[in-house]
């Protein structure tokens, strides 16, 4: 289905300058960092957890609670940036996660490990919010899904870091690790705030004048927004479900070793890395968004699917890498549609986005830990038949809910 003419996009092709190469590089340094230190802590929850006194259930709460803080706080970072700049709300998101999750390293107990994990969560919502319109102000129209992509790589290579080098770098030092990679974070924001530009050379851009109330009002009345964000949901419910669903599934039932769990999982974000990149790219060639998501939905559910039953054969291994290359291209796209929804004026792409990312990242804090993980305790079986609804339900929507918004249905004022 196409957008009406009447709802077409109108946007300014910006100057493309070479500069566009480092904004970009400096933002997918702040994803893998940020991915770093979201996960870090868990391979090292054997040593964490006793140390600080937590109950499994309070250890889980963490990844909730940065989440819940990142979705509140996505919707003051989209339309901060619409008023006061994306430079400035990425740099104060960013030093915010830095300075924060650095602190979790004094371990004061789990109160303040939430607190402290919630602000940092927050930082996160001032940065992702402003990435679409940052790339729409950089780079060609026609290169927005593979800008996008590039930068949607940094979540998994950051994940995949934290994942696989948590224990080689920190043994079991849980505190060390929560401290370097707070710095880390911090170093990206003060990078982004010497290095970053808002815009080209010679480039102005609006600021926008309405309140934060005012801007939502505008944004909430977008087909295409609401229904991203509901698509974001369930494909980073079914990213946050993988990383633990599949190792302890195997361990548990098919007594695969740890070490060979874990590369299971890391495989899939090989995938990932991939899709983020590939699906971006071919859909800005071919010019359509939705047949590309449809594909991407449905490929991720029928693989992971798949991949449990014919587990722990052969088999299973290029599924994962399959189910991985799907979820990973849903979840990137899904920060496409914002910068293309169809009625959106270029001044509050940010606020656009921010209902996006609030839509999928507050519901995300919940739905895996409160719902798959539930089922999962009774039936590893109907945990993966969740991952496959999630996928289909997210083919289904994008096939037939979505407008069309691709390159070939859009107009450029030059």
């Amino acid at each position: 289905m196409s957008a009406e003419p009447s709802n077409k996009v109108k946007t300014v092709e910006p100057n493309v300058s070479s500069y566009r190469w480092v904004i970009l590089a400096l933002i997918w340094l702040i994803l893998v960092w940020g991915d770093v230190a979201l996960v870090i802590a868990g391979p090292l929850a054997y040593a964490l957890i006793p140390d600080v006194n937590l109950t499994l259930p309070q250890f889980v709460s963490l990844t909730t609670f940065g989440l819940l803080g990142g979705g509140i706080a996505a919707l003051v970072g989209g339309s901060w940036g619409d008023r006061i700049g994306i430079k400035k709300a990425i740099g104060v998101g960013t030093i915010m996660l830095g300075v924060f999750w650095a602190l979790r390293a004094l371990g004061l107990g789990y109160s303040f490990l939430a607190v402290c994990t919630f602000i940092g969560g927050a930082g996160i919502g001032l940065v992702l919010p402003n990435l679409p319109k940052l790339i729409a102000i950089w780079f060609a129209r026609a290169d927005i899904g593979v800008a996008t992509g590039i930068y949607g790589t940094g979540f998994w290579i950051g994940m995949a870091m934290g994942l696989g080098l948590a224990v080689p770098w920190f043994g079991s030092n849980w505190s060390l690790a929560y401290l370097v990679t707070g710095i880390a974070n911090l170093t990206c924001g003060i990078l982004w705030l010497v290095f970053g530009r808002e815009t080209p050379q010679g480039v102005s851009l609006p600021r926008v004048q309405l309140s934060l109330g005012s801007a939502l009002k505008e944004v909430v009345k977008l087909r295409n927004l609401w229904i991203a964000g509901f698509m974001l949901m369930l494909a980073l419910s079914a990213i946050s479900t993988f990383a633990t669903l599949i190792p302890t599934s195997l361990e548990t039932v098919h007594h695969i070793s740890p070490a060979v769990a874990g590369f299971a999982v890391s495989l899939s974000m090989i995938g990932m890395v991939v899709g983020s990149y590939v699906i971006p790219m071919l859909s800005d060639k071919i010019g359509v968004r939705k047949p590309f998501l449809t594909g991407s939905g449905i490929l991720w559910g029928v693989c992971v699917f798949f991949a449990w039953l014919v587990a722990p054969h052969p088999g299973m291994w290029p599924l994962l890498f399959f189910a991985g290359f799907g979820v990973g291209a849903a979840f990137t796209s899904c920060f496409i549609l914002p910068i293309e929804a169809p009625g959106i004026r270029p001044e509050i792409i940010a606020t656009g986005s921010a209902l996006v990312a609030a839509a999928g990242y507050i519901t995300t804090g919940f739905l895996p830990t409160y719902g798959v993980a539930a089922i999962a305790m009774v039936s590893f079986n109907g945990a993966y038949v969740s991952l496959l609804a999630f996928g289909l339900i997210y083919a289904i929507v994008a096939g037939t809910c979505l407008l069309e918004s691709g390159p070939k249905v859009r107009t450029r004022i030059q």
